[in-house]
C-alpha cells in the first residue's frame, strides 16, 4: 500500500509539538498537506472532548 507522510509542527503549547500524519490520500492536488494536517488536528481536538 502506498502512503503519504506529512510532518508538521504546532506552536499552540509552551513548546512546539511535531506530528506525523500517515495517510492513503496521496494526491497532493486534491488533498494539500495543510488541509489534511488542519483537519486531522481538528478531528483529534473534537474527539478528545467526546
Amino acid at each position: 500500500m502506498m502512503v503519504r507522510v506529512i510532518e508538521y509542527t504546532t506552536d499552540t503549547d509552551a513548546e512546539p509539538q511535531i506530528y506525523r500524519l500517515i495517510t492513503s490520500l496521496t494526491n497532493i492536488t486534491l488533498f494539500p498537506a495543510l488541509v489534511l494536517a488542519t483537519e486531522y488536528h481538528r478531528r483529534w481536538e473534537v474527539e478528545k472532548y467526546h
